[in-house]
């Protein structure tokens, strides 16, 4: 355990005891380790040890972009990359639909310059 003194006293109540925060929802382990994540043991506000202010900026900045660094692992930037290669899949799948409209069912037909559109019931 570390001494609670070298910590910057809690910016509500003012005391210095603080505990070294080891684990939270946003950061896991390593996101108080970064941020020196505090916890007053008066008044049980938690806040940045070394400046004494709120960690909330830090913390938002940490969730983002442990996001993206997550989306971007997980494939998300090779999905948007070949979006425009599923296009023609789905435009192929359209040609099966039909619409509900007004009561009557009209299907999805092509045009000739490759777009769909409504068919009302009563054309066909």
């Amino acid at each position: 355990m570390q001494n609670p003194t070298q910590y910057a006293p809690c910016p509500k109540c003012g005391q210095s005891n603080a505990q070294k925060v080891s684990f939270t929802w946003w950061g896991g382990a390593l996101g108080p380790r970064l941020f020196t994540q505090v916890k007053c043991q008066n008044c049980k506000t938690e806040y940045n040890g070394k400046t004494g202010k709120s960690n909330q900026t830090n913390i938002l900045i940490y969730f983002v972009a442990s996001f993206v660094i997550a989306f971007c692992v997980c494939g998300g930037l090779a999905a948007l990359v070949k979006l425009p290669f599923y296009i023609p899949m789905i435009s192929r799948q359209l040609r099966h639909f039909e619409v509900q409209i007004g009561g009557a069912t009209s299907p999805v037909k092509p045009h000739a310059d490759g777009w769909y559109c409504i068919l009302p019931a009563n054309v066909l």
